[in-house]
């Protein structure tokens, strides 16, 4: 009985060992023929190797590690890699910006959404964008912009976002009008 015991214990650690290096080997992904622009130098390097670790950058370079022969390839044959751009000036979640007359004078007014910043989000990474600083705008669509992006509900580049603009002018949307009459406490 005590042999039948150890042996399915033996089978039970094993399996758990299998399993974890399963779902450890399922997180890399290696990329042959790369060409890597180094954009420092400018130079691009031809043939690399580039392999991602749970979606980050593990290695890179001309010749693949023994313990990564094994895994399978990816082909880029004709295809570039370079870091991650970033836009510094990126209003995400805005959409339709129009004219109100609003008490007898004309302003302008911007539409925010959820909606505008993932479709705005989608384009930027297309063109290579992964991180935003978004200068200004509807507070708290940026913000629900930024946490949905950090808690991976949607995809989009990684956001430092700022609130409404402080503004003499109104522009309903992404500024709040201040005068003497308003302090910045109200």
């Amino acid at each position: 009985m005590r042999c039948g015991m150890k042996f399915i214990k033996i089978i039970l650690i094993l399996g758990v060992i299998l399993f974890s290096y399963q779902s450890i080997a399922s997180d890399v992904k290696v990329f042959s023929n790369v060409n890597n622009i180094d954009v420092e130098s400018g130079k691009i390097n031809t043939n690399q190797y580039l392999v991602l670790k749970d979606s980050q950058i593990h290695y890179t370079g001309s010749s693949l590690p023994n313990s990564l022969k094994t895994h399978a390839k990816v082909n880029m044959s004709g295809k570039y890699v370079l870091p991650g751009l970033i836009d510094t000036h990126a209003h995400i979640s805005l959409g339709e910006v129009t004219f109100k007359k609003k008490r007898g004078k004309l302003g302008l007014s911007a539409n925010n959404s959820d909606d505008i910043a993932a479709w705005n989000a989608q384009q930027l990474l297309n063109w290579g964008v992964t991180f935003i600083r978004n200068p200004g705008g509807d507070t708290e669509t940026n913000i629900r912009y930024r946490e949905l992006v950090k808690n991976g509900k949607i995809n989009g580049p990684n956001a430092l976002v700022a609130g409404s603009v402080l503004n003499t002018l109104a522009f309903d949307g992404i500024t709040v009008q201040i005068s003497k009459k308003l302090s910045l406490n109200d």
